[in-house]
């Protein structure tokens, strides 16, 4: 979104979230709602197993949606101005 629809940094993480969000909680609340009866059924291979998979699948889904674009706005929050720099120094 940066290179092709030219947004700052902020905006493109914005817009991505906002595009990305729905997508990313259906299926992780598919894939831990699956496995409910799997941690309901109580079986000493099945049960720890689900609980994981349901556990896993929640807070990866809470670091997708949010550790992962604060720590792309950290990584590339003075990249807009440099490339405004460059873009300058092509034009001239």
């Amino acid at each position: 979104m940066r290179h092709d629809e030219r947004l700052f940094v902020r905006e493109a993480i914005f817009q991505s979230a906002r595009r990305r969000m729905r997508p990313i909680f259906l299926t992780s609340a598919a894939a831990s709602m699956g496995v409910i009866p799997m941690i309901l059924g109580g079986s000493g291979l099945w049960m720890p197993m689900g609980t994981v998979i349901c556990y896993g699948t929640l807070i990866t889904m809470v670091f997708l949606l949010t550790v992962l674009p604060c720590a792309y706005l950290l990584c590339f929050q003075g990249s807009t101005k440099r490339r405004a720099k460059s873009e300058a120094l092509e034009l001239n």
